[in-house]
């Protein structure tokens, strides 16, 4: 398995990304072959993180490019930053099976 970590600086309105992203990226992203998990996390600092897991290394790099799309798409008028973006294989894993449950904004 493979994982890509961003990171982004964000404006005021996290909740309406979140709701945007909900709605026009996350299902998509689902449908790729090889997805495993996305998950879109507020720090509350200012930073905004996404983790994407892909059971292979390409198919997570694909997931940088429908990313980069959907932001042109549908943030183009929110000032998000991209500040950092990494790809790793994962190494060491748990999950609870409640983390299957979708959540939503």
């Amino acid at each position: 398995m493979y994982t890509t970590i961003r990171q982004c600086c964000r404006p005021d309105d996290v909740r309406d990304i979140a709701h945007t992203t909900d709605e026009h990226f996350a299902d998509q992203l689902a449908q790729m072959d090889g997805f495993v998990a996305y998950e879109l996390i507020d720090c509350g600092s200012g930073d905004l993180f996404t983790t994407t897991v892909f059971t292979d290394r390409e198919a997570s790099m694909r997931s940088n490019e429908l990313a980069a799309q959907f932001i042109a798409e549908h943030l183009a008028d929110v000032q998000l930053e991209r500040t950092q973006a990494f790809t790793g294989e994962v190494l060491v894993n748990r999950a609870e099976s409640n983390v299957l449950e979708l959540v939503h904004a």
